[in-house]
Parts: structure tokens; C-alpha cells; sequence
């Protein structure tokens, strides 16, 4: 059946930057255990008496399963009790935009709603906290109209947001920017934004997303990003992306190989403190085609079997292929 794709940012389901104590399992042990698909010991070893953010991952383990009935039955259950608690409706939006993503496309528009609605309410409740704020905004910039979208209504999220968290209201209004094509603007809060925070890596991230046909580009602000201090666990999830996007503009540019495979090799050796099992499949793709740019096409075969051995997009695996015809020459 079709599906409909919300295009919903990572950050708006993301599970890997949240930090909070355990029940049985700590929430760094169940973050590693969803990012390897362990879905059904996430399942069974976390119950209601967890906290609100370990037990969002046993909820979105049951979606990545697809068993959409039991992960709303559950939802509905915990925010019975706890209807109140914006961290609690911000949860059940990030459950149901998981399960509309999965979900066909005549179920989809259901779930959608129903995630914009608790996103709504936790906001209400709460429209000065950054991570329930970001759900709100991200729901309405990235969902399709018929699902709940809403650019406008994300305008006026962002610049709420401004006044009681500069950074993040910032962020997101360059968001908005660069999805709208709002150039100038995004300029001109690009330069004030990069003053008042000079070694961000999320700006770094954003700033960087607009080169994608200028890949040079991309690679000089990534290659500053790269020595940012990464202290917390958020800013080490970050450090990652910058790691791979190296790698992947490196490789798309088809200058500064060494560059982008040191990038990818500290990305694939991070250890459990970096979340990189999202890119498994892309970034031994990318390294497969710096190693082809090298012209050590043996290890570039190497590499792409291991990325058509774990991921199966359409994508990735024509460009794979691709590199599996080249013969010596």
C-alpha cells in the first residue's frame, strides 16, 4: 500500500540526545539497542515505570516494528494518566508522526493529525521549552498540507521562540529560510547568528546544507566544524553529522579524498558515545566512492558490498552497483 512520507526531521523523532536515569536499562544502553534495531528487547525490558524519554523508545521500537496498534494503545494509555505533562504530549506527537510515516497512506493523514494536535497542546502548555517548541515548528515546516503542515504557523513558532532561547529560535528561523528560499533573509540572520555563536555546529550543519551544488564550499565550513568542541552528548551527536557530510561532499566533489575518508574513519570509530549507526550503509558508500577517486578500486568494491549488505534504498544501492561494474583498466 502507499505510504505517505511526513519528511519530518530527525531532530523532531530524534531519541538518541535524550538523558535521563533508567529503569532496568539506562537510556544510553536502550539508544544504542534502538540505533542497532534491537526493537524487541527494547520492548520487553522497558515498562511504564520508566521515565517519560525511556519509555518513548519503547514506544518507537514498537513503530519501527510496525505494530502501530500496540504503540497507540500504549500511547493512549500513558498519556491517560499524565495528560497534563507537556513532556508527555510532545511524546505521543513524536509516536504518532513515527507512526504516520509508517503507517498507509489512508491511516497516515489520521496519525498525522493526531500528532499535530498533541505537539499543539504540549506547546501550549509549555511554548518556552526548546525541545517541545522545535516538535511544533518542525511538524508544521516539514508535513505536507494535508497532513497538518503549515509554514506559517512554523514562522510564528520560531520567532516566539526567539525571546526565551535565542539559539534555537535562531536555528529554526534559518530553517524556515532556506526551505522558503528566502535567501536574503537567511543571510543576513546566517551572519548574526554565526556572531553571537561562533563554534555551533548545528549552525554549521544548516550553513552548510545550502552548498549542495557547491560542494567546496560545503567542505571549508565543514572542515572548520570539524575542531569545534563537542562536550555534551547532543554536541557528540552533532560532531557526527559533520563527519559524515565531510564525507559525503568529499566524495561528491571528488577532491580532498584523504579528507573525507579521515572523516568517515572517525565517524565509524566513535564508539558508543557516537550514535552512527544511522549512516550504516551511506557512509561505507561514501567511502567506496573516495576509495574509487583514489583509484583503488578493489577496496571500493570492498566498501560497497558491505553498504548493499545493510541498506536497501533505491539510491544507495544503484549507486553501489555502479560501482561494482568498473573493471581495472
Amino acid at each position: 500500500m502507499q505510504r505517505i512520507r511526513l519528511m519530518l526531521p530527525a531532530l523532531t523523532l530524534s531519541l538518541a540526545m535524550l538523558s535521563a536515569p533508567g529503569f532496568g536499562l539506562t537510556q544510553k544502553e536502550a539508544n544504542n539497542l534502538f540505533s542497532k534495531k534491537h526493537y524487541s528487547e527494547l520492548v520487553s525490558q522497558i515498562d511504564a515505570q520508566a521515565s517519560i524519554e525511556l519509555y518513548a523508545v519503547k514506544l518507537m521500537a514498537l513503530v519501527e516494528q510496525d505494530e502501530l496498534d500496540d504503540a497507540e494503545q500504549l500511547t493512549q494509555q500513558y498519556l491517560s494518566k499524565r495528560a497534563e505533562e507537556p513532556q508527555v504530549l510532545k511524546m505521543a506527537g513524536d509516536v504518532y508522526a513515527g507512526m504516520a510515516q509508517h503507517a498507509s497512506i489512508f491511516s497516515a493523514l489520521g496519525y498525522a493529525k493526531q500528532a499535530r494536535h498533541n505537539y499543539e497542546q504540549a506547546y501550549r502548555l509549555a511554548p518556552a521549552t526548546p525541545q517541545i517548541a522545535d516538535a511544533l515548528f518542525s511538524f508544521y515546516l516539514y508535513a505536507p498540507g494535508m497532513a497538518g503542515g503549515d509554514a506559517d504557523k512554523a514562522l510564528a513558532v520560531a520567532q516566539a521562540l526567539r525571546d526565551p532561547a535565542p539559539r534555537e529560535g535562531a536555528l529554526a528561523l534559518l530553517q524556515y529560510y532556506a526551505k522558503e528560499d528566502k535567501r536574503e533573509a537567511f543571510d543576513a540572520l546566517l551572519l548574526e547568528t554565526k556572531q553571537a555563536f561562533p563554534q555551533d555546529l548545528s549552525l554549521a550543519l544548516i550553513e552548510a546544507r545550502q552548498f549542495e551544488d557547491k560542494p567546496e564550499r560545503a567542505i571549508a565550513i565543514l572542515s572548520r566544524a570539524k575542531d569545534y568542541p563537542a562536550a555534551t552528548e547532543e554536541q557528540t551527536g552533532l560532531l557526527a553529522d559533520v563527519y559524515y557530510q565531510l564525507g559525503k561532499y568529499c566524495a561528491k566533489s571528488g577532491s580532498q579524498t584523504e579528507l573525507g575518508i579521515i572523516s568517515l574513519q572517525r565517524l565509524m570509530t566513535g564508539g558508543d558515545s557516537v550514535q552512527w549507526d544511522k549512516y550504516q550503509g551511506w557512509a561505507q558508500l561514501r567511502m567506496a566512492q573516495l576509495l574509487l577517486t583514489k583509484g583503488e578500486l578493489s577496496q571500493a568494491k570492498t566498501w560497497a558490498n558491505q553498504a548493499l549488505s545493510i541498506s536497501d534504498d533505491g539510491n544507495l544501492t544503484k549507486a553501489a552497483k555502479k560501482i561494482l561494474k568498473k573493471k581495472r583498466v
